[in-house]
């Protein structure tokens, strides 16, 4: 069974029927089992009869979860698959060490990334090839000269956590400079020409992801993937 948790500030708000039950409806419709539980209702523990977490998004400005020091500790101690959905990327990077920064954006993002980890292990017929490769010093795993694969996925965050020191990217885009976010603020720190910023993160040694964008707007594959390889105990 699969244990959505709900970020939001309180339970039963009505961001739950944006950020929380879309992804509740993909595992169902996946045909696997799932509980949902508030993150306050966790008491600094995820009991171990779940088989994997998802941490759902939240609203822009909604940050409370970042301030329960109890969530990161639970995080760091549960060992089997985690995959945090914007807010719930700044917990997994929280909880391992990482920091959150100021960063804006709403809209849809070009996504690179490409295939090795098996969160890719079943890619749709619409992602399509860039026509690049990758090459040995990528941001991106993959074998060197293997494809690169792209899609659209959509953004709306006000912050973004930097990648923790035993993390990896496994997928990428470029914000350029001048772009900015809905408030009118820059949300690119670079100095000229783009930045590439991770999309998709996870730990080098365990089935811990990050997704900064939501998946479960347009690309339900990839809950789909984690929900199926965390069953079926594949990770």
């Amino acid at each position: 069974m699969i244990l959505i948790t709900d970020l939001c500030y309180k339970k039963g708000s009505l961001s739950y029927y944006e950020y929380v039950n879309p992804v509740c409806e993909i595992i169902e419709d996946s045909g696997f089992e799932y509980d949902v539980i508030h993150y306050s209702e966790l008491s600094g523990e995820i009991p171990e009869k779940y088989s994997s977490v998802i941490f759902c998004g939240t609203a822009l400005k909604d940050n409370l979860f970042i301030e329960d020091l109890s969530l990161m500790q639970a995080v760091r101690r549960y060992n089997k698959p985690v995959i945090g959905i914007c807010a719930g990327m700044q917990v997994v990077a929280s909880a391992y060490g990482g920091d959150v920064r100021d960063f804006k954006k709403i809209g849809m993002s070009r996504i690179r990334f490409s295939p090795g980890d098996p969160i890719f292990s079943d890619i749709p017929d619409f992602i399509t090839r860039s026509g690049a490769v990758a090459e040995d010093n990528s941001d991106m795993t993959g074998n060197s000269g293997s494809p690169v694969y792209e899609f659209e996925g959509y953004e709306v965050h006000s912050r973004i956590p930097d990648m923790p020191e035993d993390f990896i990217p496994l997928a990428e885009s470029e914000v350029f400079q001048g772009a900015c976010g809905p408030f009118g603020s820059a949300i690119s720190p670079v100095s000229s020409g783009s930045e590439r910023y991770p999309e998709l993160i996870r730990h080098r040694d365990k089935p811990v992801y990050g997704i900064l964008f939501h998946p479960e707007v347009r690309n339900v594959w990839l809950i789909r993937n984690f929900a199926r390889l965390s069953e079926g105990g594949e990770f």
